[in-house]
């Protein structure tokens, strides 16, 4: 979801990048007003909008500010400090004892998948087990898809057989789950709730007279990403009635405009907990506002695309290949390892969301292309794999090859000039998380380069 926007500031700033010398007032006016319009194109709220240019204006008015940076490295670091005050200070997810989770949010928000996330992402925070518990007692489905996901993902499941026809049905239920999670003595219940296509009185009274019963320590709304602006008007109403302790946004890989995520924040001074971008059980990332600004900018997401592969790869393999790495020694044996462990990460998808956008616009490759190759390099020799060289010097054992992947010469020497590029790729990774905000921008650059036919 933040694609669109990141595209925008790269355009916005290449721009600047093509002029020398110290930036002038008329420039940054010129690109303060295309990334107003950048800003509202993306369901930015008007007000907020706002905000942020002025915070960029503040920062980069200033002799000695303009005097010593290119224009394009001044703005986006000024992009980068008021993205990140907009998006607000980090909030940590801590989970105390006996802490009790209320999920509300509309239906079809993701609720109930969230739910299961989230008892995952816990039991691997505090290396101990919560309890989920379903309160939508108008939809048995929902009910029966949390109990699946639970022992799916060997987590504790509070389950109720008890068939109630009065109008009190969901409070009666609550009672039942509640007494049942005192006598257990669970250290961390979720309680998922019952959603309406729309809010509504009935909706929300219900849920008051659920937290009345429950006494939640959090109650964290669940929001679609994908219903854009319209998310900022339904926290609102929720949080006016249930005092929300956060959001978590769900759908985020989708290609929604990233507006409601940088206005809700700044609007109504809720935290951002999570945002959800798919639909495996690990699929939860902690809402950080320094790596959502990067992303928000085009510059990617190294750190936590490195966290997540450190989940795949064993750590012995890992730091193998990086020694390999610094010395220029990856071999095509390390490249297949490298697309096995792709598929394991999720593929091409998952991976460009964490790339920085000019990576991913010049990167020539196809998850059939990845196909391709792997069989190719399955039809070499363990020597020809060690040395590619010797198959990009010899015509017939390029022929030999193609025939035995049913592949083309053309091909073979598409993964020959692909190996030196991730090479020389492998090394860019390993500088980009360091340093400056403006050493991240220059990486990005410099890895998209690395990428170019």
């Amino acid at each position: 979801m933040f694609n669109s926007l990141g595209n925008q500031f790269n355009s916005i700033l290449k721009k600047l990048s093509f002029k020398g010398g110290a930036i002038t007032e008329n420039d940054l006016d010129q690109t303060i007003r295309e990334i107003r319009v950048a800003l509202l194109e993306s369901d930015v709220n008007l007000k907020v909008a706002s905000a942020m240019i002025n915070l960029i204006r503040q920062k980069s008015l200033g002799e000695k500010i303009i005097q010593n940076v290119s224009p394009a490295e001044m703005i986006m670091k000024n992009s980068h400090e008021a993205l990140k005050e907009i998006l607000g200070a980090e909030h940590e997810f801590k989970i105390e004892n006996e802490e009790r989770i209320m999920l509300v949010g509309l239906q079809g928000a993701g609720k109930t998948t969230t739910a299961a996330k989230l008892g995952h992402f816990i039991q691997n925070k505090t290396k101990k087990t919560p309890i989920l518990s379903s309160l939508d007692y108008y939809r048995p489905a929902a009910r029966e898809q949390l109990k699946i996901l639970c022992k799916k993902n060997n987590l504790d499941y509070y389950d109720y057989t008890s068939e109630k026809d009065q109008k009190n049905a969901v409070i009666e239920t609550a009672k039942e789950q509640i007494k049942a999670l005192q006598d257990k003595k669970y250290f961390c219940a979720i309680f998922d709730t019952a959603g309406r296509t729309s809010i509504n009185d009935d909706m929300m009274q219900e849920l008051i007279e659920v937290k009345k019963l429950i006494k939640p320590t959090k109650i964290i709304l669940v929001v679609d990403a994908m219903i854009g602006k319209t998310a900022i008007e339904i926290a609102k109403h929720f949080h006016e009635n249930l005092d929300l302790a956060g959001i978590i946004f769900t759908k985020t890989d989708s290609d929604t405009k990233a507006g409601a995520i940088l206005s809700i924040r700044h609007l109504l001074s809720l935290p951002i907990y999570f945002l959800c971008s798919g639909e495996k059980i690990d699929d939860l990332d902690e809402f950080l506002a320094e790596r959502v600004a990067q992303r928000i900018l085009g510059m990617g997401d190294i750190a936590s695309l490195v966290e997540k592969a450190s989940n795949v790869i064993p750590n012995d393999d890992s730091d193998a290949l990086k020694e390999k790495a610094k010395r220029g020694e990856l071999d095509l044996f390390d490249v297949l390892e490298q697309f096995r462990f792709l598929k394991k990460m999720g593929g091409l998808p998952f991976i460009s969301k964490f790339l920085p956008t000019e990576v991913v616009n010049n990167a020539n490759i196809s998850e059939k292309k990845i196909k391709q190759f792997e069989a190719i390099i399955l039809s070499m020799t363990k020597k020809e794999r060690v040395s590619p060289s010797l198959v990009a010097q010899s015509g017939s054992r390029k022929r030999r090859i193609a025939k035995g992947s049913g592949s083309t010469t053309m091909l073979i020497d598409e993964l020959i000039t692909m190996h030196g590029r991730i090479s020389a790729m492998a090394q860019q990774f390993a500088m980009f998380d360091k340093g400056s905000i403006m050493d991240k921008f220059k990486m990005g650059q410099a890895m998209s380069n690395v990428v170019k036919k």
